[in-house]
Protein backbone atom coordinates (compact mmCIF):
# COMPACT_ATOMS: atom_id res chain seq x y z
CA UNK A 1 0.00 0.00 0.00
CA UNK A 2 3.05 2.25 0.70
CA UNK A 3 4.44 1.77 -2.90
CA UNK A 4 1.14 4.47 -4.23
CA UNK A 5 0.09 8.08 -3.25
CA UNK A 6 -3.01 7.24 -0.73
CA UNK A 7 -4.99 9.97 -1.16
CA UNK A 8 -7.68 11.60 1.48
CA UNK A 9 -10.45 13.97 0.54
CA UNK A 10 -11.85 16.78 2.31
CA UNK A 11 -15.15 18.69 1.27
CA UNK A 12 -16.60 21.47 2.30
CA UNK A 13 -20.58 21.44 3.98
CA UNK A 14 -22.69 19.82 6.51
CA UNK A 15 -22.72 16.94 5.33
CA UNK A 16 -19.63 13.93 4.85
CA UNK A 17 -18.95 12.06 1.89
CA UNK A 18 -19.28 8.62 2.46
CA UNK A 19 -17.47 5.86 0.39
CA UNK A 20 -14.25 6.15 -1.81
CA UNK A 21 -14.31 7.67 -5.32
CA UNK A 22 -12.40 5.65 -8.29
CA UNK A 23 -8.44 6.80 -7.26
CA UNK A 24 -9.47 4.95 -3.69
CA UNK A 25 -9.88 8.27 -2.00
CA UNK A 26 -11.01 8.53 1.19
CA UNK A 27 -13.34 11.30 2.12
CA UNK A 28 -13.90 13.37 4.84
CA UNK A 29 -15.72 16.41 5.79
CA UNK A 30 -13.52 19.79 6.65
CA UNK A 31 -14.93 23.01 8.60
CA UNK A 32 -13.14 25.41 6.15
CA UNK A 33 -11.19 25.00 2.86
CA UNK A 34 -7.30 26.21 3.42
CA UNK A 35 -5.07 24.27 0.99
CA UNK A 36 -2.16 24.95 2.76
CA UNK A 37 0.51 22.77 4.57
CA UNK A 38 -0.58 24.28 7.78
CA UNK A 39 -4.43 23.43 7.45
CA UNK A 40 -6.39 22.02 10.54
CA UNK A 41 -7.42 19.09 8.15
CA UNK A 42 -3.89 18.08 7.68
CA UNK A 43 -3.55 16.27 10.47
CA UNK A 44 -7.24 14.63 10.05
CA UNK A 45 -7.05 13.57 6.53
CA UNK A 46 -3.35 11.81 7.14
CA UNK A 47 -5.55 10.19 10.62
CA UNK A 48 -8.08 9.02 7.48
CA UNK A 49 -5.07 7.80 4.93
CA UNK A 50 -3.72 5.47 8.09
CA UNK A 51 -6.70 4.01 9.71
CA UNK A 52 -8.43 3.30 5.80
CA UNK A 53 -4.85 1.41 5.31
CA UNK A 54 -5.28 -0.10 8.60
CA UNK A 55 -8.65 -1.67 7.74
CA UNK A 56 -7.61 -2.47 4.15
CA UNK A 57 -4.97 -4.48 5.11
CA UNK A 58 -7.37 -6.23 7.91
CA UNK A 59 -9.53 -7.10 5.02
CA UNK A 60 -6.62 -8.55 2.87
CA UNK A 61 -5.39 -10.66 5.49
CA UNK A 62 -8.76 -11.91 5.69
CA UNK A 63 -9.35 -13.38 2.42
CA UNK A 64 -9.79 -16.66 1.96
CA UNK A 65 -9.59 -17.49 5.94
CA UNK A 66 -12.33 -19.35 7.08
CA UNK A 67 -15.10 -18.09 9.14
CA UNK A 68 -12.80 -18.98 12.45
CA UNK A 69 -10.25 -17.67 11.58
CA UNK A 70 -11.15 -14.06 10.33
CA UNK A 71 -9.83 -10.94 12.02
CA UNK A 72 -12.79 -8.68 13.73
CA UNK A 73 -13.30 -5.53 12.05
CA UNK A 74 -15.35 -3.73 14.40
CA UNK A 75 -12.08 -4.97 16.74
CA UNK A 76 -9.62 -3.33 14.51
CA UNK A 77 -11.45 0.04 13.75
CA UNK A 78 -11.98 0.95 17.46
CA UNK A 79 -8.69 -0.14 18.23
CA UNK A 80 -7.29 1.78 15.70
CA UNK A 81 -9.58 4.90 16.03
CA UNK A 82 -7.89 5.44 19.79
CA UNK A 83 -4.21 5.88 17.94
CA UNK A 84 -3.72 9.88 18.09
CA UNK A 85 -2.19 11.67 15.86
CA UNK A 86 0.01 15.20 16.28
CA UNK A 87 1.56 17.27 13.40
CA UNK A 88 3.64 19.66 14.24
CA UNK A 89 6.93 22.10 12.79
CA UNK A 90 4.77 22.37 9.51
CA UNK A 91 6.79 23.76 6.31
CA UNK A 92 6.37 24.30 2.85
CA UNK A 93 8.93 22.75 1.22
CA UNK A 94 7.73 23.57 -2.54
CA UNK A 95 5.60 26.02 -3.88
CA UNK A 96 4.61 25.96 -7.84
CA UNK A 97 3.61 29.31 -8.49
CA UNK A 98 2.29 27.19 -11.83
CA UNK A 99 0.20 25.25 -9.48
CA UNK A 100 -2.11 24.95 -6.77
CA UNK A 101 -0.11 22.00 -5.53
CA UNK A 102 1.85 22.59 -2.43
CA UNK A 103 4.26 20.11 -0.89
CA UNK A 104 4.48 20.20 3.30
CA UNK A 105 6.90 18.20 5.29
CA UNK A 106 5.80 17.64 9.02
CA UNK A 107 7.43 16.10 12.67
CA UNK A 108 4.27 13.29 13.31
CA UNK A 109 3.84 11.86 16.09
CA UNK A 110 2.08 8.58 17.01
CA UNK A 111 0.34 7.90 20.31
CA UNK A 112 -0.16 4.28 20.58
CA UNK A 113 -2.53 3.49 23.49
CA UNK A 114 -0.45 1.52 25.93
CA UNK A 115 -3.05 -1.18 26.44
CA UNK A 116 -2.61 -1.80 22.57
CA UNK A 117 1.12 -1.46 22.42
CA UNK A 118 1.64 -3.92 25.14
CA UNK A 119 -1.18 -6.35 23.89
CA UNK A 120 0.72 -6.40 20.32
CA UNK A 121 3.96 -6.58 21.91
CA UNK A 122 3.01 -9.63 24.57
CA UNK A 123 1.92 -11.52 21.29
CA UNK A 124 4.49 -11.07 18.70
CA UNK A 125 6.88 -12.42 21.34
CA UNK A 126 4.97 -15.40 21.56
CA UNK A 127 5.46 -16.09 17.52
CA UNK A 128 8.80 -14.76 17.81
CA UNK A 129 8.64 -11.31 16.16
CA UNK A 130 9.89 -7.78 16.97
CA UNK A 131 8.54 -5.43 19.70
CA UNK A 132 6.84 -2.81 17.60
CA UNK A 133 9.40 -0.25 19.19
CA UNK A 134 11.73 -2.13 17.15
CA UNK A 135 9.78 -2.27 13.95
CA UNK A 136 9.48 1.55 14.51
CA UNK A 137 12.82 2.36 15.13
CA UNK A 138 13.77 -0.06 12.01
CA UNK A 139 11.33 2.79 10.23
CA UNK A 140 13.29 5.59 11.32
CA UNK A 141 10.85 6.08 14.03
CA UNK A 142 12.26 7.71 17.30
CA UNK A 143 10.43 5.76 19.88
CA UNK A 144 9.96 7.22 23.88
CA UNK A 145 7.38 5.30 25.53
CA UNK A 146 4.07 4.81 23.30
CA UNK A 147 4.84 7.71 21.13
CA UNK A 148 6.58 7.11 17.86
CA UNK A 149 7.74 10.93 15.83
CA UNK A 150 9.20 10.35 12.24
CA UNK A 151 9.31 13.71 9.45
CA UNK A 152 6.46 12.73 6.86
CA UNK A 153 6.17 14.35 3.62
CA UNK A 154 2.58 14.80 1.98
CA UNK A 155 1.11 17.55 -0.30
CA UNK A 156 -2.26 19.43 -0.48
CA UNK A 157 -3.98 20.70 -2.97
CA UNK A 158 -7.45 22.10 -3.91
CA UNK A 159 -9.74 20.89 -6.82
CA UNK A 160 -10.55 23.35 -9.46
CA UNK A 161 -13.71 24.18 -8.15
CA UNK A 162 -12.27 24.93 -4.81
CA UNK A 163 -14.71 23.19 -2.78
CA UNK A 164 -12.33 19.83 -2.17
CA UNK A 165 -9.28 19.93 -1.46
CA UNK A 166 -6.33 16.68 -1.34
CA UNK A 167 -3.94 15.64 1.45
CA UNK A 168 -1.46 13.09 -0.15
CA UNK A 169 1.27 10.91 1.48
CA UNK A 170 4.42 11.06 -0.17
CA UNK A 171 6.22 8.25 -0.55
CA UNK A 172 6.94 5.43 2.27
CA UNK A 173 6.15 7.07 5.19
CA UNK A 174 6.37 3.54 7.24
CA UNK A 175 3.45 5.43 9.39
CA UNK A 176 0.87 3.08 7.94
CA UNK A 177 2.57 -0.18 8.35
CA UNK A 178 3.53 0.90 12.39
CA UNK A 179 -0.18 1.26 13.57
CA UNK A 180 -1.25 -1.69 11.55
CA UNK A 181 1.45 -3.84 13.26
CA UNK A 182 0.62 -2.57 16.34
CA UNK A 183 -3.38 -2.63 15.90
CA UNK A 184 -3.38 -5.68 14.06
CA UNK A 185 -1.54 -7.66 16.57
CA UNK A 186 -3.20 -6.93 19.32
CA UNK A 187 -6.77 -8.02 17.70
CA UNK A 188 -5.73 -11.26 17.08
CA UNK A 189 -6.08 -14.38 19.79
CA UNK A 190 -3.17 -16.67 18.70
CA UNK A 191 -5.06 -19.35 21.74
CA UNK A 192 -8.17 -19.67 19.26
CA UNK A 193 -6.54 -19.02 16.14
CA UNK A 194 -8.27 -16.03 15.18
CA UNK A 195 -5.86 -15.01 12.51
CA UNK A 196 -2.23 -14.89 11.05
CA UNK A 197 -1.24 -11.70 10.11
CA UNK A 198 -0.48 -10.91 6.57
CA UNK A 199 3.26 -10.58 7.67
CA UNK A 200 2.68 -14.10 8.11
CA UNK A 201 0.57 -15.52 5.03
CA UNK A 202 2.75 -13.31 2.87
CA UNK A 203 5.56 -14.98 3.54
CA UNK A 204 4.55 -17.83 1.96
CA UNK A 205 5.34 -16.65 -1.54
CA UNK A 206 8.42 -14.74 0.08
CA UNK A 207 11.57 -15.89 -1.79
CA UNK A 208 13.97 -18.62 0.33
CA UNK A 209 16.63 -17.04 2.50
CA UNK A 210 19.46 -15.90 0.69
CA UNK A 211 22.69 -18.21 1.89
CA UNK A 212 24.97 -16.12 4.07
CA UNK A 213 27.38 -18.41 4.12
CA UNK A 214 28.48 -21.92 3.12
CA UNK A 215 25.90 -24.44 5.34
CA UNK A 216 27.50 -26.18 8.12
CA UNK A 217 26.39 -29.71 9.40
CA UNK A 218 25.62 -29.63 13.15
CA UNK A 219 26.43 -32.82 14.24
CA UNK A 220 24.82 -31.80 17.84
CA UNK A 221 21.98 -30.71 16.25
CA UNK A 222 19.01 -32.71 16.64
CA UNK A 223 17.03 -34.21 13.44
CA UNK A 224 14.47 -32.75 11.81
CA UNK A 225 11.24 -33.26 13.45
CA UNK A 226 8.99 -34.63 10.84
CA UNK A 227 5.59 -32.07 10.70
CA UNK A 228 2.63 -33.42 12.15
CA UNK A 229 0.14 -34.55 10.29
CA UNK A 230 -3.44 -34.23 10.27
CA UNK A 231 -5.64 -36.92 12.43
CA UNK A 232 -2.57 -37.44 14.97
CA UNK A 233 -3.94 -38.18 18.51
CA UNK A 234 -4.33 -35.72 20.56
CA UNK A 235 -1.11 -34.82 22.31
CA UNK A 236 -0.70 -34.57 26.37
CA UNK A 237 -0.29 -30.97 28.19
CA UNK A 238 3.47 -32.74 28.68
CA UNK A 239 4.02 -32.88 25.01
CA UNK A 240 3.39 -29.21 24.75
CA UNK A 241 5.60 -28.06 27.30
CA UNK A 242 8.52 -30.19 26.00
CA UNK A 243 7.93 -28.87 22.20
CA UNK A 244 7.74 -25.35 24.17
CA UNK A 245 11.10 -25.81 25.84
CA UNK A 246 12.89 -26.90 23.15
CA UNK A 247 11.91 -23.80 20.44
CA UNK A 248 12.93 -21.35 23.46
CA UNK A 249 15.72 -22.89 24.39
CA UNK A 250 17.02 -22.96 20.21
CA UNK A 251 15.51 -19.50 19.98
CA UNK A 252 18.33 -18.35 22.82
CA UNK A 253 20.88 -19.82 21.31
CA UNK A 254 20.26 -18.20 17.60
CA UNK A 255 19.66 -15.10 19.62
CA UNK A 256 22.77 -15.37 21.40
CA UNK A 257 24.68 -16.18 18.42
CA UNK A 258 23.15 -13.29 16.35
CA UNK A 259 24.04 -10.44 18.63
CA UNK A 260 27.54 -11.61 19.16
CA UNK A 261 28.40 -11.13 15.46
CA UNK A 262 30.28 -8.25 14.69
CA UNK A 263 27.36 -4.86 13.89
CA UNK A 264 29.29 -4.72 10.60
CA UNK A 265 28.28 -8.25 10.02
CA UNK A 266 24.70 -8.42 11.27
CA UNK A 267 24.10 -5.29 9.35
CA UNK A 268 25.41 -7.11 5.69
CA UNK A 269 23.12 -10.21 6.52
CA UNK A 270 20.07 -8.40 7.71
CA UNK A 271 18.20 -8.82 4.80
CA UNK A 272 19.08 -12.81 4.58
CA UNK A 273 18.44 -13.24 8.35
CA UNK A 274 14.84 -10.83 7.86
CA UNK A 275 13.93 -13.56 4.32
CA UNK A 276 14.80 -16.69 7.04
CA UNK A 277 11.94 -15.24 9.99
CA UNK A 278 9.77 -15.31 6.73
CA UNK A 279 10.45 -18.43 5.45
CA UNK A 280 10.18 -19.92 8.97
CA UNK A 281 7.02 -18.27 9.70
CA UNK A 282 5.26 -19.38 6.44
CA UNK A 283 6.49 -23.23 6.50
CA UNK A 284 6.10 -23.31 10.09
CA UNK A 285 2.31 -21.77 10.13
CA UNK A 286 1.12 -24.73 7.40
CA UNK A 287 2.95 -27.34 8.98
CA UNK A 288 0.44 -26.08 12.03
CA UNK A 289 -2.22 -25.67 10.27
CA UNK A 290 -2.19 -29.25 9.04
CA UNK A 291 -1.63 -30.31 12.02
CA UNK A 292 -5.13 -29.56 13.56
CA UNK A 293 -5.98 -27.04 16.48
CA UNK A 294 -5.09 -26.48 20.24
CA UNK A 295 -2.23 -28.36 21.61
CA UNK A 296 -1.38 -30.10 18.21
CA UNK A 297 -1.49 -26.51 16.24
CA UNK A 298 1.09 -25.68 18.91
CA UNK A 299 3.25 -28.58 19.26
CA UNK A 300 3.86 -28.97 15.03
CA UNK A 301 4.63 -24.99 15.38
CA UNK A 302 7.39 -25.12 18.16
CA UNK A 303 9.10 -28.22 16.43
CA UNK A 304 8.92 -26.24 13.67
CA UNK A 305 10.63 -23.33 14.74
CA UNK A 306 13.21 -25.29 16.38
CA UNK A 307 14.21 -27.42 13.25
CA UNK A 308 14.61 -23.90 11.59
CA UNK A 309 16.78 -22.34 14.61
CA UNK A 310 19.02 -25.77 14.60
CA UNK A 311 19.74 -25.63 10.87
CA UNK A 312 20.53 -21.90 11.03
CA UNK A 313 22.55 -21.41 13.78
CA UNK A 314 25.87 -23.21 12.74
CA UNK A 315 25.22 -21.26 9.22
CA UNK A 316 25.11 -17.67 11.59
CA UNK A 317 28.44 -19.82 13.82
CA UNK A 318 30.42 -19.44 10.54
CA UNK A 319 30.34 -15.53 10.35
CA UNK A 320 31.57 -14.68 13.58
Amino acid sequence: MHRSLTLALACLGASALIGCDKGGHSPSAAPALEASCSSPSAVKLITEIINDSVEARAREENKDLPEANRLDLSKIRALAGEVQFDLQDVITTKNDPNSTKKFCEGSLTIRVPESTLASANDKRKEVGKNAIKTVAEDANFKADLNKFTKKVAYNVQPTDDGKKVYVGLEGSSGAQELVAEAVIWAAVNLRQGEVRTSSIQAAATAPAPAPVAPAVVDAAAPAPLAPAVQGAPVPSSAALDASAAEYQSAEREINVVWKSLPKAVRDAHLEAQRAFNAAKEATCFKEATAAGTGEQFEIARNRCWTRFYRQRIPELRVLM
